[in-house]
């Protein structure tokens, strides 16, 4: 969930959300390996290549393992390995710690010369939810943690289905309405070991999926704590 696609903004360009506060205990190995899971992924979205993406950096935690020459050396490893390009990149800065922050957006800035930079520093949500609306930023495609209404539900969903795709298993219900083709191959068709191998993997997806509901169910409790302290500020 650190990083994770969200609905296409109104020119239909790729839209990636990334939330510091959902990477626990990062280090520069963990972090160049999931940068070079989700640059393959993302080169493989449509339209990507030509129309670039766009990239949404909320701020919600920050520590000196995101930042510094390390972070550096990953940006400039992605941008020589991967063709892509970034048509805009959006920080939104955490509400209340400005003082750390007024430092660091700018070697953010700096990590990404080309496309259109906005910081969006904002009062309130529903400011921020403007000011995103002016770039083709829906409400209705934004994630809950900045005033949204898209839900993290929607990212396990996409997790799995990706899963399944990597491990060659069917994707059953997950295949509906969904643009990219993929067919799994048929239990009759397969050998012994991997029946078996097929049957260990569906396993772990069922035990990873419950860790994933549980956890989606607590931070969800967490953003509505979040949610009522907002109203009551405003």
């Amino acid at each position: 969930g650190h990083l994770a696609f969200l609905p296409s903004d109104k020119d239909g360009r790729t839209v990636v959300f990334q939330d510091a506060s959902r990477l626990s205990n990062p280090d520069h190995h963990t972090l160049t390996r999931l940068m070079f899971y989700w640059y393959h992924i993302l080169c493989q979205q449509k339209d990507v290549v030509s129309n670039g993406f766009v990239l949404i950096c909320y701020l919600s935690r920050v520590t000196m393992s995101m930042m510094g020459k390390k972070l550096r050396e990953r940006v400039e490893l992605g941008r020589k390995a991967f063709p892509f390009k970034r048509h805009s990149l959006h920080i939104i800065p955490n509400f209340e710690d400005r003082s750390v922050l007024d430092e660091i957006i700018p070697t953010i800035f700096s990590l990404f010369p080309n496309g259109s930079d906005y910081c969006h520093r904002c009062n309130s949500m529903k400011e921020l939810l403007d000011k995103l609306a002016e770039h083709g930023l829906s409400k209705e495609a934004l994630p809950e943690s900045i005033g949204g209404d898209w839900s993290y539900t929607n990212f396990i969903n996409w997790q799995e289905r990706q899963m399944r795709m990597e491990w060659e298993l069917p994707l059953g219900a997950l295949d509906k309405g969904q643009e990219q083709s993929y067919t799994a191959k048929p239990i009759s068709e397969l050998k012994d070991d991997e029946r078996k191998e097929r049957k260990r993997r569906y396993n772990i997806l069922h035990s990873r999926r419950k860790r994933r509901r549980d956890r989606l169910e607590s931070e969800g409790f967490r953003q509505q704590i979040d949610k009522l302290e907002e109203d009551r500020k405003g």
